[in-house]
């Protein structure tokens, strides 16, 4: 629902019964809603606190409970998700807001992935969440790289530089920090394209 309290349709996620093991979770990862989830304490007893800098709890929670034994999708409408606030979707930013934005959120993934990791070594299943989550974690360092690099010379250093990532995504990533602004407006156009989508009634996806 928006502010207002007007509901906007249905959020649909994946029935998490189709990842009973940490093989399917390898495959692909599930598309969840983390406002509604609920866990055991004994997971938490397992596993313990997460990290100070993980933001993402729905994703880390979801692999420890299939690290654990699996989980249960609920077919019924149980609770309202209201957007706003935080959870706003992106509107048309300044190129400042793009750099901003995209520093932070990459830096909450590469925290995601960390705790992954911590939480698999537990029960000796690194090497398996290594496999599954490589590429988007080699991505995620990529950025920091070019975010971090002091100059236009520099950054394209870095792009052309870079291994086992694919080339046309480094160059692309590259040219959004170089110019920003244009990524900003890109980002903007996507996001009126989804809202135009929801108001034709096409499906909500998260």
């Amino acid at each position: 629902m928006d502010e207002a309290g007007q509901d906007h349709g249905l959020i649909t996620v994946d029935d998490l019964a189709q990842w009973p093991s940490l093989d399917s979770w390898a495959r692909r990862r599930p598309h969840v809603v983390g406002a509604g989830h609920a866990v055991t304490r004994r997971l938490f007893l397992r596993f313990g606190p997460l990290q100070d800098d993980v933001v993402y709890e729905d994703q880390v929670n979801t692999l420890r409970a299939i690290l654990c034994g699996g989980v249960l999708t609920i077919q019924e409408t149980l609770l309202r998700y209201r957007r706003g606030g935080v959870t706003q979707a992106a509107v048309r930013m300044t190129g400042q807001d793009f750099v901003v934005r995209a520093q932070r959120d990459n830096q909450r993934h590469l925290s995601l992935h960390r705790q992954w990791q911590l939480d698999a070594a537990l029960l000796g299943q690194s090497d398996t969440v290594q496999r599954a989550t490589e590429r988007d974690f080699r991505r995620g360092h990529f950025l920091a790289d070019l975010f971090q690099a002091p100059g236009r010379g520099a950054r394209l250093r870095v792009a052309l530089s870079a291994h086992g990532i694919a080339a046309g995504w480094r160059l692309r990533k590259a040219l959004y920090w170089q110019w920003p602004s244009l990524a900003a407006n890109v980002r903007h156009w996507q996001a009126r394209l989804k809202t135009s989508r929801k108001r034709q009634g096409a499906p909500v996806q998260g």
